[in-house]
């Protein structure tokens, strides 16, 4: 499946926060959206997965307008992993991941085998199976990061889209959730602030800066030195490893005073 935004704008009272925002990811690329906190990251993502309405432009999955689709009918096609994660009520880790299965049912349609071997298959794959019998709100931020990150694998969707999946994580698995993601195969759009991880997972790049796109391409294309300095106000340097990946090295202005 693969995802088309043309000319999106969306404001809130008196301040445009995306303008005329083009993208395409292709079926099974995973496409990285990076830029400065406040560019409009989270509120592009949002207007593609539905829970903010744009003013105009076109967004497209599968060359059909997400407008024609029910909820329901986009829930079946593209999943969701958000930064921020609140419920009314203490579910249990299991009950969460369950929620993923809802696209799927006929209305007041029981949990039957099928549907919990695919939950207990995405908890595997979070390494969080042990939790099931949790209480959501007991975990630390990043075990439930990885628990809605499960949500969304049992939701069985062609499309992932996700808000900093990787935020609240510790290196290994901030590694092991964009493993999984890549691993998918899945269509993906995902948010991220750290360059050196949008450098190795992504195949391409889009750039938003003050709610537009303003630069695009592959990671060698889009993260340069004057890029970082112009998007982000910061020195740094841009090099390959010894392994062939990206590596950026950011200069802290208390080092730079000591040269």
């Amino acid at each position: 499946m693969d995802i088309k935004v043309t000319d999106v704008d969306v404001s809130v009272p008196k301040k445009r926060i995306v303008e005329h925002a083009s993208l395409h990811v292709d079926e099974g690329e995973f496409v990285g959206l990076i830029g400065p906190n406040g560019s409009g990251k989270s509120t592009l993502l949002k207007t593609i997965y539905r829970t903010m309405k744009r003013e105009s432009g076109e967004i497209l999955l599968d060359d059909v307008t997400i407008d024609s689709m029910s909820l329901r009918d986009s829930a079946l096609k593209m999943s969701v992993v958000t930064q921020h994660n609140y419920y009314n009520f203490d579910f249990k880790v299991e009950e969460v991941v369950m929620m993923g299965r809802t696209p799927h049912k006929r209305s007041m349609e029981l949990d039957d085998d099928t549907d919990r071997a695919i939950v207990k298959e995405a908890l595997e794959a979070v390494n969080m199976y042990g939790f099931k019998d949790r209480n959501f709100s007991s975990l630390s931020g990043g075990e439930q990061q990885r628990i809605i990150l499960a949500r969304a694998l049992a939701q069985q969707t062609p499309c992932l889209v996700l808000d900093e999946p990787t935020n609240h994580l510790d290196i290994k698995y901030q590694l092991e959730v964009l493993d999984i993601v890549k691993a998918s195969g899945c269509t993906a759009l995902c948010a991220l602030h750290d360059l050196n991880l949008a450098a190795q997972y992504c195949d391409r790049l889009y750039v938003l800066d003050k709610g537009k796109i303003v630069k695009e391409g592959t990671p060698e294309e889009v993260i340069t030195e004057p890029m970082i300095k112009e998007i982000y106000g910061v020195d740094a340097t841009v090099d390959h490893h010894p392994s062939g990946q990206l590596n950026v090295v950011y200069h802290p202005a208390h080092l730079a005073k000591r040269s």
